[in-house]
């Protein structure tokens, strides 16, 4: 087989999405295989807990389909962080959302008070305090790694934004970032402003061959009066 395209945002949304639906059934699954292991004491600590619980403790075809889809979502979401930081290294700083999702799907980092909050209503979901903390970290895990990897994403686009605004002004010369001309055009011809700056000399300081001239030039030309000019 081939190898598998590679994750989308788009895909990781829907992905997410469809285990949400689920819950119901993954809080059944670890509640099952918790007691298979006797150990219904501790919350579900790690993501490492639900691969043991899955390779020692789960029986239930049902069981095991959930819980699998849950460590391949995880892991699917790590490794798009990944693609993404490989991409884009500018965002995989020390403390940036890429850095703090790909902590927190590590398998051994201890989700115990870690808890997803409005929009998402993961942890309401539970149906009692007791369920949201044994399940309350476990459950809060995709829905914050997602919200770090749009956070990632929007900071790639801030930049192409800006360049594009930057890019755009470029190819406009003689326009000043405030949009104004960076030159204004006359607002007459010289031919125009010859003729109003002649129409304002006195007459009589014109000499009669020129006065000629302004009288041509100043009057409208003489039209034939047949049928189409009449009116005009």
């Amino acid at each position: 087989m081939g190898e598998a395209p590679p994750q989308t945002m788009k895909t990781l949304e829907d992905q997410c999405k469809i285990f949400k639906q689920q819950q119901f059934i993954f809080i059944r699954a670890l509640d099952n295989a918790r007691e298979n292991a006797h150990d219904k004491i501790n919350s579900v600590k790690n993501i490492n807990q639900v691969q043991h619980y899955l390779e020692n403790n789960c029986y239930n075809l049902t069981d095991k389909r959930i819980l699998t889809m849950f460590l391949d979502t995880c892991s699917d979401l790590n490794k798009f962080c990944t693609r993404l930081e490989c991409k884009h290294p500018e965002i995989g700083k020390q403390g940036g959302p890429i850095s703090k999702c790909k902590t927190l799907l590590t398998p051994t980092t201890d989700l115990t008070t870690v808890r997803a909050k409005y929009p998402h209503d993961v942890v309401n979901r539970l149906s009692c305090d007791e369920a949201k903390r044994y399940y309350g970290g476990i459950v809060s895990v995709i829905p914050i790694a997602m919200d770090f990897i749009k956070d990632g994403a929007a900071q790639i686009q801030k930049p192409r934004h800006k360049f594009l605004v930057k890019t755009m002004k470029c190819k406009m010369p003689g326009v000043k970032q405030n949009g104004a001309r960076g030159s204004q055009l006359p607002t007459h011809s010289v031919g125009v402003q010859t003729l109003i700056s002649m129409k304002t000399t006195a007459p009589n300081s014109l000499n009669r061959k020129t006065r000629e001239v302004m009288t041509g030039l100043l009057n409208p030309p003489w039209k034939h009066a047949g049928p189409y000019n009449k009116w005009m």
